[in-house]
Order: structure tokens, then C-alpha cells, then sequence
């Protein structure tokens, strides 16, 4: 509870921001921003934003500039989502992916519906004069198709893309940020080769997750392609349980009871008729027995 802890435990190995309702409280935003300062893996699912209500991205925007991205205004439109018979142009369809870890050996598609773009910020190519231990590595890792664009207006009836108004694909929708941090700080210069392994072994390379959308992990979407397998691959990577993410998931099929109608009825009669009858039958010998003593 961002709201009474001081201190965001060291165990928590993943932090996740999944799409927001409400105003973070100013507390909670510097408790959040103290954990990702210090090295804490984070995943942050977003939502296409709505300009006259989310200026601020419910009070997250510090530490998205921090960080060096935004969330774009908008909704990506994918026209190709008729070809998989779904009707509503506001769903993105991925597939196919940029080189990472997470993706490795993945050729399923994923849905992502109504999904917003991420930009990196101009602050985040300065390089130069950025403090050494904020300097974060992004690797985008989920991007649209060229023909797809951001549709900045609401959509109503048939999504047309503007030129003027519209931000033209591949719109990347979701985007990777790493950085080696350590525990320890070395504090000499000179150092024997053990103590160089010791320092070596206390370095951990931070990751943080930002998506342009959390519902296609919902349960509505979930079961959805390949969309489980790329949630669990999210999380295995973030948690640093990389070797999971080539161990393939198992989905159980639905159990389906196949009944003829004869066979329903004659188990509608027992459960209607024959078991209250048995019961009325046996509870009327009872009272007649009770009542003859």
C-alpha cells in the first residue's frame, strides 16, 4: 500500500502500474520514483489518453519524463483486423516482432486493443550531459504495421487517416528500458581480481516495461493467440527468469458435456421428480412412525 508503506520492500522483484483510474497521491509518486531511482524493475501498462482528463497521466507524468518517454494522444487504428474477422478498427494486431530476449522464437500474433503509441522524449538522446547513473538503453519491443497510424480524433463510424491530424505507422506500442546498476559502490580505484568478480556479481541490470496498453492481458483478451504467452514471457524476462521464456504454455481446453435431449430430460425427471419424491416418501414414513409410537 503505496499509501502507507514508507519504503517499497527490496523483495518485490517486479512493480506494475496497470492502467489507472485515479490520481496517484503525490506521496505515493515519490515512493514510486524512490524505487525505480534504486535499480526496481518495473512494468507500466498505459491506456490512450484522453487530453481534457489525463494531462499528467494521473500524477505518474515525473516519472515518466524521468524516465525519457511519453504517451501519445490517441488510439491506434490497424486496418488489417478485418482480415481476422474482428470489426472494430481500434485493435492493433502485432506480428511481428523486433529482436529481443521476449521474443525470441515467438511467431504468434497478439491483440492489443485500443492501444496508445510511446515516444522517447528529446531529453533522452542528451547523452552528454545526462547523469551516468540515469542513463537508460530502449529497445522498442512491440510495433505496429506501416499501413496502421495513431488516430488522434475520436472515432465515429468508418477510422479514415488524416495527414494533418494523424500519426502514420509503425506506431511502437510498446518499448523496453535497461541499465546496469550496482549495490555497492567500488570505492577504490585499484582492486584485486576477487574483489573485481565480487563487485561484477553485485551488478544487476535493471528493466522496465512500458506498454501502450494493458487490456490484452485482461481476462476478456487473455486467451486471445499468443497473448498469454507474451504476458508470461513479459514477466519471466522482467524477473530475470529467462529460462522460462522458451518453455512453451499449456492452455487446457474447455471441457465441453454432450447430452442428447433424451438423455436431459430423463435427468431434469430424476432431479425434479424422483429425488423430492424420495425425499416427501421418506420424510411422510418418518412423521407415520412418530406419530404410531
Amino acid at each position: 500500500n503505496l499509501t502507507q508503506d514508507i519504503i517499497i520492500p527490496e523483495q518485490i522483484s517486479i512493480m506494475v502500474i496497470a492502467g489507472p483510474r485515479a490520481n496517484y497521491l503525490p506521496a505515493e509518486v515519490t515512493r514510486l520514483q524512490h524505487y525505480i531511482e534504486d535499480g526496481g524493475n518495473l512494468l507500466w501498462l498505459g491506456e490512450p489518453l484522453a487530453v481534457e482528463h489525463m494531462q499528467d497521466i494521473y500524477g505518474l507524468r515525473p516519472i515518466s519524463e524521468w524516465l525519457g518517454f511519453e504517451f501519445l494522444e490517441g488510439v491506434v487504428v490497424d486496418p488489417t483486423t478485418r482480415q481476422y474477422d474482428i470489426a472494430r478498427p481500434d485493435y492493433a494486431i502485432v506480428a511481428d516482432y523486433p529482436k529481443h530476449p521476449i521474443n525470441k522464437d515467438f511467431n504468434q500474433a497478439t491483440i492489443y486493443p485500443q492501444a496508445t503509441g510511446i515516444e522517447l522524449l528529446p531529453t533522452f538522446f542528451d547523452k552528454e550531459n545526462a547523469d551516468e547513473s540515469h542513463k537508460f538503453v530502449s529497445t522498442p519491443l512491440l510495433q505496429t504495421i506501416e499501413k496502421s497510424w495513431l488516430e488522434t480524433s475520436p472515432l465515429r463510424g468508418k477510422a479514415r487517416y488524416s495527414d494533418l491530424l494523424d500519426i502514420a505507422g509503425p506506431i511502437t506500442i510498446g518499448m523496453v528500458f535497461t541499465r546496469q546498476t550496482q549495490t555497492q559502490t567500488q570505492t577504490s580505484d585499484v582492486a584485486t581480481e576477487s574483489e573485481q568478480d565480487e563487485l561484477k556479481s553485485l551488478t544487476k541490470e535493471q528493466r522496465i516495461i512500458v506498454l501502450g496498453d494493458g487490456d490484452f492481458l485482461s481476462n476478456a483478451y487473455l486467451g486471445n493467440s499468443g497473448n498469454l504467452a507474451m504476458g508470461l514471457n513479459i514477466f519471466n524476462w522482467l524477473s530475470h527468469d529467462e529460462q522460462f521464456i522458451n518453455i512453451p504454455n499449456r492452455i487446457e481446453d474447455d471441457v465441453i458435456l454432450d447430452i442428447s435431449p433424451a438423455k436431459l430430460s430423463l435427468l431434469g425427471t430424476f432431479f425434479l421428480l424422483v429425488i423430492p419424491g424420495i425425499l416427501l416418501l421418506s420424510g411422510s414414513i418418518i412423521w407415520y412412525r412418530r406419530r404410531n409410537r
